[in-house]
């Protein structure tokens, strides 16, 4: 009797190992990955045999969650395609979610590695935690050339040394549109963007971002440096945080580039050079934007941009001199609440296209009564990922703190949201609430201690707040 109920558990066991390794090396068997009859993918193990198909066509056909053995195991997931390997096929999200990809330490991060002559497409990437001291670090894809990327939104954090973004590193001879990124991102050095690190020769249209963004310098709510780019009909609501200079709300360093028709609504702090729309201009246009967000710090602090060099022009451009705290600019014209917010008494937004490109927020319920963009309406229709504004904040104090630290946050409407400590690893510490809030102001605290009711150990966690169509995260110091 004994000896058959061992067999019994044997062969039991013996199945089961049988279909989980079946499970995680599932072969692509749906598709043939030509463009008329992509591979799908619907299953972690799926997403995982992209790596060895790496020039093909690909269709997600549901939400995938990585939280799952092995690839959250170790230092995570292994990014697809490297600097050896390209990926060089195209990805269809199909609107669907990747989420909670965790990557600690890994020295090929995010979901790409590297894409050559690739397109992204509906792709939507959330819940990450990325940690990593490497060069070229984000979520979708670390380096990309020759990419096209299509309604792409990336919410969770990234940690790493330089050229960081929470969609992508570096990206050059590329183009996006609407594409989003809201999150936590922490850079040691140069350059850091909300959506992209640094871009090359690369356009941007109608993308976005929320994240709050602390770098060193060329800091920017959406990108840190583009040289030769073009950015246009894009918004930030980031918040900047520079430990040392050249950052600005929308971009830290435009060098031979061009940017019109953008916004930027995020505050910006630093030591010195900091600008509430752009840090530094070489060689640049910019025409027909405006800020609105605050912007402090100790040397060469202006309301628009701080330095202009070579034959930058800036045109038909505003600051707000009671919001930003500010009224003189190295460019740029300063003007107050009367003269930006609708019905705009006086000459503001002389020869921007109300027609096309931009709308008058008349209720002020759209933008607080500022402009808005057009391709806004479009976006909030198709992308659920970012709210086109209104920006959920999140803080606390103290922070760093030893016993307890007050969080606080703030919603533009009514919604489900879950609060939850991660540690970094990605790994849930604490869910410290999961309700519905109403719209305005919320109060929650964190005592130090985990779901087990142990105190947590010191060191760096992420308090993550995820409501419907935002994410937020915010790193916290706990001291013993």
């Amino acid at each position: 009797m004994s000896l058959s109920v061992n067999y019994t558990k044997r062969l039991l066991a013996f199945l089961a190992l049988i279909l989980l390794t079946a499970a995680l090396s599932a072969e692509l068997t749906r598709g043939s990955g030509t463009e008329t009859d992509p591979y799908l993918v619907g299953s972690a193990a799926e997403l995982n045999e992209v790596r060895n198909h790496l020039n093909s066509f690909f269709l997600q056909t549901a939400d995938i969650d990585l939280n799952v053995a092995p690839y959250n195991q170790g230092t995570g997931w292994v990014a697809i395609g490297n600097s050896s390997s390209h990926f060089g096929g195209c990805y269809n999200g199909n609107g669907y979610y990747i989420r909670n990809l965790v990557s600690t330490y890994s020295t090929n991060p995010g979901l790409f590695g590297t894409s050559t002559n690739a397109v992204f497409r509906n792709i939507n990437l959330d819940g990450f935690m990325i940690s990593s001291h490497i060069i070229g670090v984000g979520s979708l894809v670390r380096y990309a050339y020759y990419t096209q990327f299509e309604d792409c939104s990336a919410g969770g954090n990234v940690s790493a040394e330089n050229t960081v973004g929470i969609l992508a590193g570096y990206v050059t001879n590329s183009s996006l549109h609407n594409c989003s990124a809201v999150g936590y991102l922490h850079s040691d050095c140069n350059p850091s963007g909300g959506l992209i690190g640094k871009i090359e020769n690369t356009t941007l249209l109608g993308c976005h971002a929320n994240v709050s963004v602390n770098g060193s310098f060329f800091s920017g709510g959406l990108i840190g440096q583009s040289t030769t780019g073009t950015i246009s009909q894009c918004w930030s609501s980031s918040q900047v945080n520079a430990s040392l200079s050249s950052s600005g709300g929308l971009v830290g360093y435009l060098i031979l580039s061009e940017c019109n028709d953008c916004f930027t609504t995020g505050n910006v702090s630093g030591p010195s050079s900091l600008g509430g729309f752009c840090g530094i201009g070489e060689n640049s246009t910019i025409t027909n934007c405006y800020s609105t967000g605050s912007v402090t710090g100790n040397n060469n602090i202006s309301g628009f941009i701080a330095s202009v060099y070579g034959n930058t022009t800036v045109t038909n451009c505003y600051w707000n001199t009671e919001t930003s705290g500010l009224t003189t600019s190295t460019a740029g014209t300063g003007a107050t609440n009367a003269l930006m917010l609708y019905p705009y008494a006086g000459q503001c937004y002389s020869g921007w296209d109300f027609e096309t490109v931009w709308q008058h927020d008349v209720t002020g319920t759209v933008n607080n009564g500022f402009p808005y963009l057009r391709l806004m309406q479009v976006t909030a229709n198709q992308d659920s990922h970012i709210p086109p504004v209104q920006a959920v904040q999140l803080t606390n104090s103290p922070n760093p703190f030893r016993d307890f630290t007050s969080i606080s946050f703030s919603l533009p409407k009514s919604s489900s949201v879950r609060l939850s400590v991660y540690n970094q690893k990605g790994q849930l510490v604490r869910t410290l609430s999961e309700s519905v809030f109403t719209r305005g102001e919320h109060r929650l605290d964190w005592d130090g201690t985990g779901s087990n009711g142990k105190a947590a150990a010191k060191g760096i966690y992420f308090l993550r707040l995820q409501g419907e169509g935002f994410v937020q995260t915010r790193k916290l110091l706990l001291l013993r």
